[in-house]
């Protein structure tokens, strides 16, 4: 059964407030989201307008105080929301991101990448948890992301944390 695409079926409500230290990063977050999910891709110069919009992505992107800790703790909060008084099923999985192909490219200081697979390619390793309507399927979002222990000075220094406790505490309150 298809039941249609994201842009289509939801109309999920991105809210960053308060997970950056300024009110512009907000509005520029919530716009990159919003455009990955209109144009269905998270490719910057495929989700970008013109020149000034992959620019401006690019840079939020890079920001200091843009971190993954504040992205994944919102998808979370959302996930949240969309579950609230359903009953639900929540996935969980291992996938590897593989930088092998890249190597050349890659910064022997990036400390975030480490052995995956046969030990000898690069990359690091995400556990998500995709949580689904348990009567029809209907996914309603990322509850959790975890992450490999890569580089955890840096790790802790970006706001990258192995867990979010809003997004775990989801999945006890029911």
């Amino acid at each position: 059964m298809i039941i249609g695409t994201l842009k289509e079926t939801v109309k999920p409500v991105i809210d960053y407030t308060g997970k950056f230290k300024d009110k512009r990063l907000k509005t520029r977050g919530e716009q990159i989201a919003s455009s990955m999910i209109e144009k269905e891709t998270a490719v910057l110069n495929q989700l970008s307008d013109n020149r000034a919009d992959y620019v401006a992505a690019s840079r939020f992107n890079n920001h200091d105080s843009v971190t993954l800790g504040a992205i994944i703790e919102e998808s979370g909060e959302r996930c949240k929301i969309a579950a609230n008084g359903k009953h639900v099923l929540a996935i969980h999985d291992t996938s590897e991101v593989n930088y092998h192909a890249h190597k050349g490219k890659l910064s022997r200081l990036d400390n975030e990448l480490g052995p995956v697979g046969n030990n000898k390619n690069i990359g690091f390793f995400i556990h998500p948890m995709l949580v689904l309507e348990r009567d029809n399927g209907f996914p309603l979002g990322i509850a959790l992301m975890l992450g490999t222990e890569l580089g955890i000075k840096r790790r802790q220094r970006k706001g990258i944390t192995n867990h979010c406790p809003t997004i775990q505490k989801n999945l006890t309150d029911g």
